[in-house]
C-alpha cells in the first residue's frame, strides 16, 4: 500500500517513468529479527560506523605505515562493500541476516573478498603490463584458463537475467564464482615467472578478469579499490 501511494503521488507530480516495487524479505541480525514495533531498529549510521571501525583495525594491522586518513578512507570503502554486498547477495525471497563480523571477512562470499581479489590482480599488473601477442598459435592454454574465459563470456547473460528478474543476487553470485576461479588459477598457474608467450597471455587474461569484476561491482553500486 505504501508504494502504491508513493507511485500515485509521483504520477500526480508528473513523473512518467515506469515504477516497480522490488520487495525484499525481513532483515535480521544474529541476535534476531529487526522489529520497529519493539523499537529494535539499528540505524544505518550506527551499523556503518561500527563496521568502519572494525575495518580500520584490520587495515592498520596490514599497513602500519599508512597515514590515518588513508586508513579511514580505505576502511569506509571496505565497510560499504561489506554492507551492500551482504544485502544484495541474498535472493529477494530469503531473509537477510547482517553479521558484521562475517560480512567483513576477506575469505568467502563477501564484498571485501571481491575487493581483495581485485587488489591482488592490481598488484600483479603493477609489476608487469600485458604486451601484444605476435604468435597466438604457439600459446598453450591450460584447461583452467579456458574455464575462466568461458566464465567471463557469460557475464552479459548474467546481467540480462539479473535485470529481467530484478535479482541483484545473480550478479553477486557470479562475481564470487569468478573470483573463486581466479583464486584457483592464481594458486595453480604461474603468471610473472611463466615463459613467453604464455606470460603475456596470462597477464591479458587477468586484466580481462579485472575489468569484468569492476563492471560487476559497479552494477551493484560497490566502489572498488586499487590496494587494500
Amino acid at each position: 500500500m505504501y508504494f502504491k501511494q508513493l507511485f500515485k503521488t509521483l504520477e500526480l507530480m508528473g513523473f512518467d517513468k515506469p515504477m516497480r516495487h522490488v520487495d525484499y524479505e525481513f532483515v535480521s541480525t544474529p541476535e534476531g529479527v529487526i522489529s520497529s514495533r519493539r523499537g529494535e531498529v539499528p540505524t544505518f549510521m550506527n551499523l556503518y560506523n561500527y563496521v568502519v571501525d572494525m575495518a580500520a583495525v584490520s587495515t592498520r594491522e596490514r599497513h602500519s605505515d599508512w597515514p590515518e586518513n588513508k586508513v579511514r578512507q580505505i576502511a569506509q570503502k571496505i565497510a560499504l562493500s561489506a554492507i551492500k554486498y551482504e544485502m544484495l547477495k541474498s535472493s529477494r525471497g530469503r531473509e537477510i541476516v547482517i553479521d558484521p563480523q562475517k560480512a567483513l571477512s576477506f575469505e568467502g562470499f563477501t564484498g571485501p573478498y571481491l575487493l581483495y581479489t581485485l587488489a591482488r590482480i592490481n598488484s600483479i599488473l603493477k609489476k608487469e603490463k600485458p604486451r601484444k601477442i605476435k604468435d597466438w598459435k604457439s600459446i598453450v592454454i591450460a584447461p583452467l584458463e579456458k574455464q575462466l574465459v568461458i566464465k567471463m563470456l557469460t557475464f552479459s547473460e548474467i546481467v540480462a537475467e539479473s535485470a529481467k528478474t530484478a535479482q541483484p543476487s545473480i550478479v553477486a553470485q557470479y562475481l564470487f564464482e569468478l573470483a573463486q576461479k581466479f583464486a584457483e588459477f592464481y594458486h595453480e598457474i604461474n603468471v610473472l615467472k611463466a615463459e613467453e608467450p604464455e606470460k603475456t597471455w596470462r597477464l591479458g587474461l587477468i586484466k580481462d578478469i579485472k575489468h569484468v569484476l569492476e563492471n560487476g561491482l559497479d552494477l551493484l553500486g560497490i566502489e572498488f579499490l586499487e590496494e587494500m
